[in-house]
């Protein structure tokens, strides 16, 4: 790493990581205030059914 992109990662200016599903457990910590881990799951969880979302953009013509 040369001087200018060592600097700027030094000051969080620097080339980004980490993707979003990665960060979420650390907001959600945040926001909280104790350790959320995010949880990935197929169907439903418990009693609560989960979200879903058609396919976007829809598909025209069928």
């Amino acid at each position: 790493m040369n001087g200018p992109a060592k600097a700027a990662a030094l000051i969080g200016q620097g080339q980004v990581q980490v993707n979003p599903l990665n960060m979420a457990p650390g907001v959600a910590t945040v926001k909280s205030g104790r350790f959320r881990q995010h949880v990935l799951t197929r169907g439903t969880s418990g009693t609560r059914e989960l979200a879903t979302a058609s396919r976007w953009p829809p598909k025209f013509g069928t």
